[in-house]
């Protein structure tokens, strides 16, 4: 489900990744990337975006934090794995080749993460 989210003055609105989810058992949601220009573009609406990617090392082991699992949280939603186990995943649908692909398959992996709830 979509839902329009509107800037309030002097606010930021931040999209958070799907390590950030991992990190937080869920918690904190990661978003399924879509970017839309705004509505009455006629009338002078703009949308301004500035991105920052962080990235971990590949070799990076992520793991839900403590702090977001066990008695009050409820138990690890995510595996363990290294930053290069979870890209792999993610991407390994799109080295198909393209009259074998599942395009389908390809963005649910991609995503997966924005999935668990």
């Amino acid at each position: 489900v979509w839902e329009e989210v509107h800037g309030q003055p002097g606010c930021f609105l931040v999209n958070l990744g799907q390590i950030m989810q991992r990190w937080s058992n869920g918690r904190l949601r990661a978003t399924v990337h879509r970017v839309v220009p705004p509505k009455g573009g006629e009338d002078g609406a703009k949308r301004q975006s500035i991105t920052f990617f962080q990235l971990l090392n590949y070799d990076a082991f992520v793991s839900v934090l403590p702090e977001c699992c066990g008695a009050e949280h409820g138990a690890a939603k995510y595996e363990p794995q290294t930053v290069a186990d979870w890209t792999a995943n993610r991407l390994s649908g799109f080295y198909v080749p393209p009259e074998k692909r599942d395009i389908n398959k390809c963005w649910f992996n991609y995503n997966a993460d924005a999935y668990v709830v």
